[in-house]
């Protein structure tokens, strides 16, 4: 699945405009320029898996950790953490800072939508020009 995700990834970046590159170099599986920037995106990939025995309520789970011991990246590993649908192939894109002190993240099938790659590039791109 990683492989996948980080090719439907890099897919939705370019189909935005943006520039990037499957690159494969420590916590950064793909560079991307923006706005005369490079970015480092770490690409987590998930497939929508059942939370319980209801299976109606079922979502997919992102491990946006790294190593066996599950360390939360760092804006020294990368910027941007990706979370790819390989179902659907939507990316929603977080800072990394938002990240932090997290092992995974869940999130529900109706959260994506069309418009979900775009919008969260774009609401990442925003944080982390403030900082």
């Amino acid at each position: 699945n990683g492989s996948i995700g980080e090719h439907i990834c890099a897919l939705r970046l370019l189909k935005l405009g943006i520039p990037c590159r499957i690159v494969n170099m420590g916590a950064t599986d793909i560079f991307a320029e923006f706005d005369g920037k490079t970015y480092r995106v770490q690409v987590k990939s998930s497939q929508l898996k059942p939370k319980s025995k209801d299976k109606n309520n079922h979502g997919y789970q992102f491990m946006v950790s790294k190593g066996g011991k599950k360390e939360s990246f760092t804006p020294n590993d990368c910027d941007i953490i990706a979370c790819v649908t390989i179902d659907t192939e939507f990316v929603w894109f977080f800072p990394v800072h938002k990240m932090i002190d997290r092992v995974s993240k869940r999130i529900t099938p109706k959260r994506f939508d069309e418009h979900t790659t775009e919008r969260t590039w774009k609401d990442t791109i925003a944080y982390l020009e403030t900082l």
